[in-house]
């Protein structure tokens, strides 16, 4: 799934236990995007595909709390 429009980055490194991935918009408006090498790889693409949503949503730049957009995207909201 690629994103036109938006630049992003995406790290591999190790979480805290339980989470797949985050994503972070820094200063210059990117995004980085960090997946756990602890899961496998249709994890990761399920989380990299996750994340990308909060880019289209653009869910970033709002006020909303993370709790409310995670519940928003698993509700397909």
């Amino acid at each position: 799934m690629p994103l036109e429009g938006s630049d992003y980055f995406i790290y591999v490194l190790q979480l805290p236990d339980g989470v797949p991935g985050a994503i972070r918009l820094n200063s210059d408006n990117t995004y980085s995007v960090y997946l756990n090498p602890e899961y496998d790889i249709n994890s990761q693409i399920d989380t990299y595909e996750h994340e990308l949503w909060h880019i289209i949503n653009d869910d970033l730049h709002g006020e909303k709390r993370i709790e409310d957009l995670e519940k928003q995207l698993r509700n397909g909201t």
